[in-house]
């Protein structure tokens, strides 16, 4: 079956991943410490009138400002590139064939998770391979609900 992911693809994925594929504690901690760092460093420099409470305030200010924006600001100067590429499932072996290489996954030891959106395989060095639920035929669908439902 073949697949092309575009930077757009790519870009989503690091997004969502980011907010939402972490345990519950980050993931928590991602979508609400940036607005309540920003919340507190205005309070501190309206109600504060010492040096600590206005220095303290433009920090939480400052870094809850980085902390939201941090993960648009990546995906806006990342290097992302369309990739097409062909897989194909043979027993607990996943053999994606791209441009330049051919690879071969072992799902027992890397299994094959999703969420609502992706269904992806992470790897030791943090990196992952996904694909898009919208993106994938009938067929391919069917076959990766099979292999999630397998290793559960």
């Amino acid at each position: 079956m073949e697949l092309t992911l575009t930077k757009s693809d790519y870009k989503a994925f690091f997004i969502y991943n980011h907010f939402f594929g972490a345990r519950a504690l980050i993931k928590y901690l991602r979508l609400f410490c940036g607005p309540l760092l920003i919340l507190l460093g205005i309070y501190l420099l309206k109600k504060v009138n010492d040096r600590f409470g206005i220095a303290y305030g433009g920090f939480a200010l400052g870094f809850g400002i980085y902390y939201m924006l941090m993960p648009f600001v990546s995906t806006w100067f990342g290097k992302f590139k369309e990739e097409t590429f062909t897989y194909q499932f043979t027993n607990d072996i996943l053999d994606v064939h791209d441009r330049i290489s051919n690879t071969t996954f072992d799902l027992i030891k890397y299994p094959i998770q999703k969420n609502s959106r992706y269904y992806f395989i992470k790897f030791e060095n943090g990196s992952s391979l996904f694909f898009p639920k919208k993106k994938l035929s009938e067929e391919a669908l069917k076959e990766f609900e099979d292999r999630t439902k397998g290793a559960a």
